[in-house]
């Protein structure tokens, strides 16, 4: 079977973006990641997240992209059910 050049992956073989790499959820995250996610928890807005931690408004964004893309959430929705899992709720 040829693998694809692009991607790294065998051709035919099925996408799994949702899939974890082994280890704790929690160990791939900041410790910044993981205080912007303890306050949406907590159902805060960005601005009230960023009010909290003291930083700029608009790094909060960018913050919960990156923990998005570590976690392999794809919504802001699965990030916080899956940080809310790691965390044992």
């Amino acid at each position: 079977m040829a693998q694809s050049q692009s991607s790294g992956r065998f051709q035919g073989s099925p996408e799994r973006t949702n899939t974890l790499p082994p280890g704790p959820p929690l160990a791939r995250l900041s410790r910044r990641e993981r205080d912007v996610l303890d306050l949406l928890l907590q159902c805060k807005t960005s601005n009230e997240i960023a009010a909290s931690l003291e930083i700029p408004p608009h790094e909060v964004e960018p913050g919960l992209e990156i923990a998005r893309s570590k976690l392999r959430a794809r919504s802001r929705a699965e990030l916080v059910l899956i940080y809310s899992r790691s965390l044992g709720r």
